[in-house]
């Protein structure tokens, strides 16, 4: 296929589930008890995701928000500057200009936790990224 397949790893589950992208498809799961990603696609794809929370998970998520300036994720722990950091890397990298000779420098500029976003981001992790 062309990649982008929502794969869940449910605990408990040895393996992990690959879901296909299929137009039409509908995936209900608890995101916040089950890990997922999303793998990268070599085409465009559309999606659309929904949260809900109830009133005691609304009233943490609007505090994490006030607090940390975002709600949960993958890099809950990442300030805004760390992600704004890895967002101009990836810009960098999305340009006409990147090359190894442009792009070497600045990833061994960027922090750790913006190395990991930026390796996420790619499909990988932070330390792979810099292999």
């Amino acid at each position: 296929g062309d990649g982008g397949e929502l794969v869940v790893h449910p605990p408990g589950v040895d393996r992990p589930i690959s879901v296909p992208p299929l137009g039409g498809r509908l995936a209900l799961f608890f995101s916040d008890v089950v890990p997922h990603e999303v793998l990268p696609t070599a085409v465009h794809r559309y999606s659309v995701n929904l949260w809900f929370y109830d009133e005691v998970e609304r009233a943490s998520a609007i505090r994490s928000a006030k607090e940390l300036g975002h709600v949960g994720g993958s890099f809950g722990k990442t300030s805004e500057k760390e992600q704004r950091e890895a967002q101009t890397f990836l810009a960098l990298l999305l340009t006409s200009q990147a090359t190894l000779d442009t792009l070497l420098p600045a990833a061994e500029k960027l922090s750790g936790a913006a190395r990991e976003i930026a390796g996420a981001v790619v499909g990988g992790s932070g330390s792979a990224f810099m292999e």
